[in-house]
């Protein structure tokens, strides 16, 4: 839908849910922010509406005819929500590494030795 509007880097921006949300794809006075919708992005907007009113009607989003939307955990695992939605599990974990497993093992070489200069 946005495609020709952001740089080829950006894949996903803040808020672009919204109209999926909202159900743009069927409110005649939203078409000019919508666009021509496909098909499978007016199923996509079903699905995201459905998603969102069953969690305000009992706290739970899964529902019948729904991908399961699996609770997040010490497991990490969340729903993509794209065209089709699929459970998967720990989203980026490896661009982390850095912070979690290699800086605080230099920090601990740093402070297990002794050093008298720079």
């Amino acid at each position: 839908m946005f495609e020709d509007s952001k740089p080829d880097f950006v894949t996903a921006d803040h808020g672009d849910e919204l109209l999926y949300v909202i159900g743009a794809p069927f409110l005649s006075d939203m078409e000019l922010l919508s666009g021509d919708m496909t098909d499978e992005e007016e199923a996509l907007s079903k699905n995201v509406m459905k998603y969102w009113a069953n969690f305000a009607r009992n706290g739970d989003p899964n529902g019948p005819g729904l991908a399961k939307w699996p609770k997040y955990d010490e497991d990490e695992y969340y729903l993509q929500i794209n065209l089709e939605q699929k459970a998967s599990k720990k989203l980026k974990h490896g661009r982390f590494e850095f912070w979690t497993k290699t800086l605080p093992e230099k920090i601990q070489q740093l402070s297990a030795g002794d050093h008298t200069e720079l």
